[in-house]
């Protein structure tokens, strides 16, 4: 019995320690990247975002879209804000709406750009608007999402609001 509890707690705090050395790769790349040294921010994000992190993954879509650091790569900004909006980051889902209403990386589909932009204040809720009163995060989105809104005819808007039903009742599995 000893043994068992010793190799769980063993197990545990190594889990914990690679918890927060994920973390910590995290906040060191993410401050790398504000102060622009892009290089830094890569070799630390990089691996962070081959293994699922939604916050790395998106920041080095942004890298790629705008050559920080690396060479200008459409379609692998696209795929990397992609995989960043399926696991529910705002930032990620208003930002591959800019990509599916410019074309950059994904063919250009204003029925795209409203869907993720209907997602991402979806996903930002109520409370959080309530909490904010419409400002800060909300608030961009929702200008944004008028102006696409604006050039879109009815038949595409109500096909993208389907399509965002969709993929958030499927859990992001159904995205399409």
């Amino acid at each position: 019995m000893r043994i068992q509890l010793g190799l769980w707690l063993a197990g545990s705090l190594l889990f914990a320690a690679a918890h927060v050395a994920v973390a910590d790769d995290f906040e060191d790349g993410l401050r790398s990247y504000i102060r622009s040294d892009f290089t830094k921010a890569y070799e630390l994000l990089s691996p962070l975002a081959e293994q699922g992190n939604a916050r790395a993954q998106s920041i080095l879509a942004t890298m790629y879209r705008f050559g920080e650091g690396v060479a200008v790569d459409a379609e692998k900004a696209a795929f990397l804000m992609r995989q960043a909006s399926l696991q529910g980051s705002v930032a990620a889902q208003y930002n591959l709406a800019q990509l599916y209403l410019t074309g950059f990386g994904v063919e250009q589909s204003i029925v795209h750009a409203m869907m993720w932009l209907t997602i991402a204040l979806d996903e930002i809720g109520y409370e959080e608007f309530v909490r904010d009163s419409g400002a800060s995060v909300r608030q961009p989105i929702t200008e944004f999402r008028q102006s696409v809104v604006s050039q879109v005819n009815f038949l595409d808007l109500a096909r993208a609001l389907d399509m965002a039903a969709t993929c958030r009742q499927s859990k992001y599995q159904d995205c399409e």
